[in-house]
């Protein structure tokens, strides 16, 4: 730890000499081991590291376990969290390369015990669930017919508990009068799921036309402004949406219905909503679809309902196999749901995720662990030249320990020789920095991975030529 309080400063290492920085330092780090370094591990909505993503996150992970244990010399413990969860012992397995245990386990005098230290059982309904399919339109039309009479339904609503309190409250059962205005302001912004993003953004396109010119006929000064989320929305995209509901439902004017009529802020969405959306103020819900699979349809219905009564509207599409069927078996579908959850499809040894995550290892084994074990930075090329048989041997060993595995479908000692050898034999001056040496060579496995979201190679689309000639006879 650099002592002027800048952070983490490797062995030998200077704190910080970049001119591009704002600040200079010239401590050097000094060879401590047996740091304190982190000791627990946090992963939240661990289903999702799966299929390749989960095979290269599973490399990192022993990447640093191996770090932290060469430092501190213990393990670090991992703590790994999903509500929908099958084949968990596989899963872990393949991310951790470690057994596990559930918590919370099963109480042994059954769910809702007094004595359940974990569980409270709760009486009435969550959520209520609707499984619609739309006649004669498709399920994009009925999400926005959706958003017209829910609006309409809450402004009539808002306007007639304004006019008569009393009238209201026994309409709707409510044996205390200031109940009727909380329960109004739970369903004040609407949310939409939708499997494909063009879908989403087709409904802030149409949502005027459809909902917003309506509302304005019979609501004089009632509107739509809908915001849409989808992958392409950055973290402070959502950051603003949720403070932005949460500021919609907190100075809400029940009053201003009346003369001015209520501006409807609805949310399209996609996936991206699945995971971290996690407001009180969201219970209800239109889905355009069933999501492609169970664990996802949990994961995005819980997005309402987390506090109070949460109403879901599903809308089969009319036209597909698929949702035919489930529309048919709606209630056996719904009460079987946990048990439709899939395992989750991982493997740490996959050769191509091997081969995506060796280059990195590789260049993470010098700069970090043979820097650290020789006391001085290793980040040129003239370094990797001077590296002896032993120090090749400790870097097999780490990786290895990386890995996991001694026995795998790539020969890590061969994937390092050769690495070495386009360092070596290239004709880049001996201070330059040996990654990028590697990364200008023509051998995508040569490139350090510097992202999870470039993990496949990209698809280039061209004419042929045969095409091509017909399109500029056709010119002429």
């Amino acid at each position: 730890m650099c002592p002027d309080g800048h952070g983490f400063i490797p062995s030998g290492d200077k704190c910080e000499e970049k001119l591009e920085e704002d600040f200079q330092c010239s401590n050097i780090g000094d060879n401590l081991l047996n740091s304190e370094g982190p000791r627990l591990s946090i992963q939240d909505e661990m289903h999702l590291l799966r299929e390749g993503f989960g095979t290269i996150s599973a490399h990192f992970e022993g990447l640093i376990e191996t770090i932290v244990e060469d430092q501190t010399k213990r393990k670090l413990k991992h703590i790994a969290m999903s509500a929908t969860l099958n084949g968990t012992k596989k899963q872990i397995k393949e991310l951790y390369n470690k057994k596990y245990f559930v918590i919370p386990g099963r109480c042994p005098e059954g769910a809702g015990s007094p004595n359940d230290f974990f569980f409270e059982k709760k009486e009435g309904p969550k959520r209520i669930i609707y499984g619609l399919k739309p006649n004669l339109r498709d399920n994009h039309y009925a999400s926005l017919r959706t958003l017209l009479h829910f609006g309409e339904f809450i402004i009539d609503s808002q306007k007639n508990l304004n006019s008569d309190l009393n009238n209201f409250c026994d309409k709707y059962d409510l044996k205390n009068p200031s109940e009727a205005q909380d329960l109004l302001n739970q369903y004040l912004v609407p949310l939409t799921y939708h499997i494909k993003k063009q879908d989403a953004y087709d409904m802030g396109r149409l949502d005027n036309a459809v909902v917003g010119d309506t509302l304005k006929d019979h609501f004089g000064g009632s509107d739509i402004h809908g915001t849409v989320l989808t992958g392409d929305s950055g973290l402070e995209e959502l950051k603003e949406t949720i403070d932005k509901v949460r500021d919609f439902v907190k100075n809400y004017n029940p009053k201003v219905v009346d003369d001015e009529g209520l501006l409807f802020e609805p949310i399209y969405a996609t996936s991206v909503v699945s995971h971290g959306v996690d407001l009180d103020e969201l219970n209800f819900m239109a889905f355009q679809g069933l999501p492609y699979s169970t664990s996802e349809y949990i994961q995005a219905l819980s997005r309402v309902g987390r506090k109070n009564l949460g109403i879901i509207l599903l809308w089969f599409y009319p036209n597909r196999v698929r949702d035919e069927s489930f529309f048919r078996n709606f209630v056996r579908y719904h009460n079987s749901l946990d048990h439709e959850v899939r395992p989750v499809p991982i493997n740490r040894f996959s050769k191509l995720g091997l081969m995506q995550t060796i280059n990195s290892l590789f260049c993470a084994g010098i700069l970090n662990y043979l820097s650290n074990k020789k006391g001085k930075p290793l980040y040129h090329k003239r370094d990797v030249m001077n590296l002896t048989s032993e120090d090749r041997e400790d870097l097999e060993n780490f990786i290895e320990s990386a890995y996991g595995k001694k026995s795998i479908d790539i020969t890590i000692s061969d994937e390092i020789d050769k690495r070495i050898s386009e360092i070596v034999l290239g004709k880049d001056n001996e201070t330059q920095f040996f990654p990028k040496i590697l990364s200008k060579s023509g051998n995508p496995f040569f490139h350090t991975q510097s992202g999870m979201r470039g993990i496949q190679k990209n698809l280039a689309l061209d004419l042929n030529p045969k095409d091509e000639r017909i399109l500029k006879q056709m010119e002429k």
